[in-house]
């Protein structure tokens, strides 16, 4: 199974950066998908996918944990102002984030990435989004970039 518990994270971080480059298209030609973070400067129009915390999950009120975990994700649109404008942003970041919130199947997609392994999303909520709790949108601006971010938390396990 090769160390599924301490890179659940990392997983989740490349089921949803693989799921991103599958269901993408015109609006996000030209951009480049990071997953994770490193110590290497990122420039360009891009879309990072980082995972900051995970959360495992105990079962009751014991100190066993069940192996499930809360994955906090974060996925941010970031442009040059120069290079897009205003409408070419807001296009990108609906294309972006209507391939991860407009799903009743979101779990079952991130499941079927190809290269991710060891890696089980899960859900039960209903309809949209199916598996993500709490979608926030953030707007920042840093220098000469814009980002516009999708907060959420995805339950996932090893598999």
């Amino acid at each position: 199974m090769g160390a599924p518990f301490h890179s659940v994270d990392r997983k989740c971080e490349d089921a949803f950066g693989g799921l991103i480059e599958q269901l993408t298209g015109v609006h996000l030609a030209g951009y480049t998908i990071y997953k994770g973070k490193s110590g290497k400067e990122l420039v360009g129009n891009r879309v990072e996918v980082f995972c900051p915390r995970a959360t495992g999950e105990m079962a009751g009120d014991s100190d066993v944990f069940t192996g499930n975990w809360r994955c906090d994700v974060e996925i941010t649109l970031v442009t040059n102002y120069a290079d897009k404008t205003r409408d070419q942003r807001e296009d990108a970041a609906a294309e972006l984030f209507d391939a991860i919130l407009d799903h009743d199947n979101l779990a079952e997609q991130l499941n079927n990435v190809e290269g991710v392994k060891d890696f089980h999303a899960y859900g039960g909520l209903e309809g949209a989004g199916e598996g993500l709790d709490g979608p926030e949108m953030e707007n920042t601006d840093e220098g000469h970039e814009y980002r516009k971010t999708l907060g959420f938390s995805q339950y996932c396990r090893p598999s």
